[in-house]
């Protein structure tokens, strides 16, 4: 009986290689050390809607259960004095050889922990990511997600991510997930895809994450939703307190009926920038000068209150200001 020699063409080669890497492609972790997600949230009962953007930091390194754990903080605005408000959020930890995320949600009150990622899933599998347990359809369904499919996405940093593409079995409101792998969930990375406890709002108004703006991992933007200021402007909110307590820049009148009068101290004698921000996070003003004297019309921007952040040296300095007209 002769041998038959199974002869593999280059194109045949260069595909095995290829899928053979992505089978050996490394796993890529949740960033632990420096690093910030920011996400937009919003309250749907009432009209016009209330929407916030919230900070999660990873600070500090816990003990829990007699396992290693990294402490997540949220950093949020206090929407009576506008002073940054810091809590314990959740805790973490990592199974980098499962490729699996547990968490502890201390934003439930919880001691016990639950699966947030798993990594080592096939397409076609079922996942009972119980960490999005949101307690509204009592057969606890909106933890029972299926693996419609996996893609990759390279980002900012030029590594490849997996993202898996889930749905649920949650008849009564199916909620669907798309998750970036070290980066978490596109609407909330630390949790349900709907959150029910808001630290302004009680149980039963209807809260969910819009989205995940971004994450920054040492200074540098890895994933950005849409426009790579969320990540910026925001952040100056983790020493927003600080700054208040420094500023060198006075806005005057304030309240502002139309027209608006700035003053800086002498120091700053450089090129330095103007931005306002709105309660929602969104940059509403941009404006670039030299004089530490200038009189600016923000007649155009509706009545409310802002942030005005004056960029010297690269640091913010900020000032809360209010629009009349």
């Amino acid at each position: 009986m002769k041998k038959r020699i199974l002869k593999i063409t280059p194109v045949i080669a260069l595909f095995m290689i290829f899928q053979n890497t992505l089978k050996s492609q490394d796993y890529i972790p949740f960033p632990e050390n420096n690093a910030t997600w920011t996400e937009q949230n919003a309250i749907y009962e009432g009209n016009p809607p209330q929407v916030w953007t919230s900070l999660y930091i990873t600070e500090t390194d816990t003990l829990l259960l007699d396992k290693a754990y990294k402490n997540i903080y949220e950093y949020y605005l206090n929407p009576n004095n506008f002073d940054t408000i810091r809590e314990l959020y959740a805790s973490i930890r990592q199974d980098t050889s499962e490729k699996k995320v547990f968490i502890i949600r201390h934003y439930f009150s919880e001691n016990t922990e639950r699966l947030l990622l798993d990594f080592n899933a096939d397409v076609g599998d079922t996942l009972i990511l119980d960490a999005y347990y949101w307690d509204i359809d009592p057969i606890n369904t909106d933890s029972t997600f299926i693996l419609d499919s996996i893609s990759e996405i390279v980002l900012s940093n030029n590594q490849t991510h997996r993202v898996q593409y889930l749905s649920n079995h949650n008849e009564s409101l199916p909620v669907s997930q798309t998750i970036i792998e070290g980066v978490g969930s596109i609407f909330n990375p630390f949790g349900p895809a709907t959150d029910l406890v808001n630290k302004n709002h009680g149980k039963s108004e209807f809260c969910c994450p819009d989205q995940l703006l971004c994450l920054t991992v040492n200074g540098e933007n890895i994933y950005t939703s849409n426009d790579e200021s969320d990540c910026l402007e925001l952040s100056v909110w983790t020493s927003a307190i600080t700054a208040y307590q420094k500023a060198t820049v006075y806005f005057y009148p304030n309240p502002i009926d139309d027209i608006c009068h700035i003053q800086i101290n002498d120091e700053y004698a450089q090129e330095k920038r103007l931005e306002i921000i709105d309660l929602w996070g969104r940059k509403v003003l941009y404006r670039k000068f030299y004089q530490n004297d200038f009189t600016i019309d923000l007649s155009k921007l509706e009545s409310g209150t802002y942030f005005a952040l004056i960029w010297c040296n690269n640091n913010p300095i900020i000032n809360k200001i209010i629009i009349t007209h």
